[in-house]
């Protein structure tokens, strides 16, 4: 089978308890059905489109936690815009409210949007608790045993989190880790890895390490142990999957000075 549906015997198991590559990325254990409920509102978008009499643009997607309900103000990000909720449709009804962990719905937003640079990967959230924006981020990825040319530094990478994807740099090599005697969550990782070699030159298949990543314009994400669906990712390069990872640091984004 594919390096995406087996992780058996590999340094993924350790991260991931789960039977796969792809159940580990989506189905990941998360909080209490009630802390996921009482959080702030997020949602992250897969499609964005215009639904006539829905509002000014659709946002097609998963309530990550919290709840939505009519005529709440949202903060649409990156575009950093307000938005009215206009319209709620969850199942092919129209609903009063939507919560978390219940599939897709589609919500209608009211207000200055603009469709065409509201990709997937845009997030909704709550004005008074935003998903903070940053352009470069620390991660601890462990490369697939399918890998076949070295992780450089200076790298250019597809870089998959959320529901959307960027054109990212792996600005820098930190350090490989040995996780051989390493156990516990992937939540846990920053704090239980061991260092084996600072500032590696490449990094090859089955390889645990900390890399930094950048991005040329600002995206929105958590650390995973805050928020585990806006805090893993994948990078991919030319149809190859290279490694999978969680963000362990990121810093801010201030805005252009």
């Amino acid at each position: 089978m594919s390096n995406s549906t087996r992780i058996e015997n590999h340094p993924l198991a350790t991260w991931y308890r789960d039977s796969s590559l792809l159940g580990a990325l989506e189905s990941l254990a998360g909080a209490s059905d009630s802390s996921v409920l009482n959080a702030p509102f997020c949602l992250a978008a897969s499609d964005v489109t215009k639904v006539q009499n829905f509002g000014t643009v659709t946002v097609n997607g998963k309530i990550i936690q919290g709840n939505l309900a009519l005529n709440d103000q949202i903060l649409v990000l990156p575009a950093g815009e307000l938005a009215q909720v206009k319209g709620i449709e969850s199942g092919g009804r129209r609903v009063e409210v939507a919560l978390a962990n219940r599939g897709l719905i589609s919500v209608g937003l009211q207000g200055d949007l603009d469709a065409s640079i509201m990709l997937p990967g845009t997030v909704l959230c709550d004005p008074e608790h935003p998903v903070q924006l940053t352009i470069r981020f620390t991660g601890q990825v462990v490369t697939l045993p399918s890998l076949t040319t070295p992780i450089i530094q200076g790298q250019r990478v597809i870089l998959h989190i959320g529901s959307g994807s960027e054109t990212a740099t792996i600005s820098r090599l930190l350090e490989v880790v040995d996780r051989r005697n390493v156990s516990g969550s992937s939540a846990d990782l920053s704090t239980t890895s061991t260092q084996q070699r600072k500032r590696p030159r490449c990094l090859t298949k089955n390889q645990s390490a900390r890399i930094e990543i950048s991005t040329s314009r600002p995206i929105p994400l958590h650390r995973y142990q805050d928020v585990r669906e806006l805090g893993r990712f994948v990078l991919r390069n030319q149809g190859q999957t290279l490694a999978v990872g969680i963000v362990t640091e990121f810093q801010q984004f201030q805005g252009p000075k």
